[in-house]
């Protein structure tokens, strides 16, 4: 038998055909190119190989040249091989240094049982098989797979002349072919898989203006896409600095903060650097000291960027270590893309809320921002059936400083009273600027009695407290009050209002006439 393995001769290829076999030739390949699904040509490739070569079982195995990801591994016509104990695993000749030649040169390869130059693997299997003879024929499709068919002899040897060379050579060659077509194909209905699932995220992530309620549709939908992801965190970056967004578990929870980002970890390097950061095992990884926490699994740092500029750092776990697949950076990266988007917008329209909201002089909230609060607090007391307070406070004499010392002085005092109201109330407490040198109060569950404590113990630390003017003199000033409570004194938030605005007149000329 002609032995080609242990010099690892080419097989010269030949254009001389037997007539007879043309025509089922013609309709292999015809059936082999007609194939766009991977699965269906690898199969038909097997079957007409078989058949032609009156085989009695081939395997196909393969991977790919980049990512050594075993894409295929299929063996045909196993009932021969169940009359045996052993298992037949085309992958293991994967690893035999013979079939790389076939791969690397391009060679077609005929080994039989009888080579003294098998190698430990193939003596393996051929003994465990009862394999006789082997052609191998490679499969090399453009930079996306590399592998070989291996046509199968059991019941006798077969040495395979020119023309089963060349039959074997035209249907692999084509086979090929194909599935460079079919992995392009595979591949541009994936991305248009991917594509169209990340539209459907994207509709989610941008539905709403609240920065929460985005990062929770970001991690939403990354949870969605990538079903080994265990978990996901965003941390919001502004001014060097990272704050905590929105997290989410595979199992329900959310929110919840695991860790702060270590000054030289993971999150923090993303952000600075603007890269993305893969970890295929946390516990191998210079980012993940075991001295600090025993870290397993694999991590994906993610820089969400507007531009260059970083907005915040997408951090998406997996449990177990793991190699990231070419899909899964793709969707993470479209996803990226939407959500500093996203996140930048819902900034945008938080700070123009707070900017819409705020009194520019005190920072307190403005007039706007009480009516939309006391308008709440109605509806709470309405449903909870308890009361609320509502206070109202102005500057005695202010006129006279703005008159005496200036209007710039006049801003001073009142930025000075902003702060001391917004240090003196509870936390559950409002206090916003009404207009001019008027200031109002919400006191959640409070009746007429216990507001009256609670802000006359305010308006007296005011009368008080010592402000300070540029050329460090102090002066003090007195209030005018006037407090109001629903549902005891009104039936709505106007006529609060107006109750507690007549008594803190009243109390004003009562001052002045006094």
């Amino acid at each position: 038998m002609e032995n080609m393995a242990s010099d690892h001769t080419q097989v010269r290829r030949t254009n001389i055909f037997d007539k007879s076999i043309m025509v089922d030739l013609t309709h292999a390949v015809t059936e082999i190119t007609s194939c766009l699904e991977q699965e269906q040509l690898i199969k038909a490739s097997a079957t007409h190989l078989m058949r032609l070569l009156n085989a009695d079982g081939c395997f196909v195995a393969g991977w790919h040249p980049e990512t050594q990801e075993n894409l295929v591994c299929k063996l045909f016509d196993p009932p021969f091989f169940q009359k045996s104990d052993y298992q037949f695993d085309p992958c293991l000749l994967l690893q035999s240094r013979r079939l790389h030649l076939v791969l690397q040169e391009g060679r077609i390869l005929q080994v039989d049982v009888s080579d003294s130059a098998l190698s430990a693997i193939e003596r393996q299997v051929f003994s465990g098989t009862g394999i006789k003879s082997m052609l191998l024929l490679p499969l090399i499709a453009a930079d996306r797979f590399q592998g070989a068919i291996g046509v199968l002899h059991i019941q006798k040897p077969r040495l395979y002349d020119k023309q089963d060379i060349l039959v074997g050579y035209l249907i692999s060659s084509q086979a090929s072919t194909s599935l460079s077509n079919a992995y392009l194909f595979q591949d541009s209905r994936q991305r248009t898989e991917e594509l169209d699932a990340v539209r459907k995220a994207a509709l989610s992530i941008t539905a709403s203006l609240d920065l929460q309620q985005v990062l929770n549709a970001i991690l939403k939908s990354t949870l969605e896409l990538l079903s080994e992801v265990a978990d996901a965190h965003i941390f919001l970056y502004q001014n060097g600095k990272l704050i905590f967004g929105a997290t989410r578990w595979r199992d329900g929870r959310s929110n919840d903060l695991w860790a702060e980002p270590r000054p030289g970890g993971l999150t923090y390097t993303v952000a600075r650097q603007g890269e993305e950061v893969l970890v295929e095992d946390m516990q191998d990884h210079p980012l993940f000291p075991k001295d600090i926490v025993d870290w397993e699994g694999a991590i994906i740092g993610l820089p969400l960027k507007i531009g260059q500029t970083v907005v915040g750092v997408m951090n998406v776990a997996c449990q177990q270590p793991r190699k990231f697949l070419p899909s899964e950076l793709r969707i993470l990266k479209l996803l990226g893309d939407q959500a500093a988007i996203a996140i930048e917008k819902a900034r945008l329209h938080q700070l123009l809320d707070q900017q819409a909201h705020t009194d520019a002089l005190t920072a307190l909230p403005n007039r706007r921002a009480f009516m939309e609060r006391l308008e709440l607090e109605v509806l709470r007391s309405r449903r909870y059936h308890h009361p609320f307070a509502l206070a109202m406070m102005d500057i005695n004499q202010f006129k006279s400083v703005n008159d005496r010392y200036g209007h710039p002085v006049g801003d001073l005092v009142l930025q000075q009273t902003g702060k001391f109201l917004q240090d003196s109330i509870r936390d559950t407490d409002f206090v916003a600027r009404f207009g001019g040198d008027e200031f109002v109060f919400i006191f959640p569950e409070t009746n007429l009695a216990s507001a009256q404590i609670l802000f006359g113990k305010i308006t007296d630390s005011f009368s008080k407290f010592p402000f300070k003017l540029p050329d460090d003199k102090e002066i003090k000033l007195t209030t005018a009050v006037g407090v109001s409570v629903f549902p005891d004194m009104a039936t709505n938030g106007e006529h609060l209002v107006q109750l507690a605005d007549q008594e803190m007149y009243q109390h004003k000329r009562k001052l002045s006439q006094g």
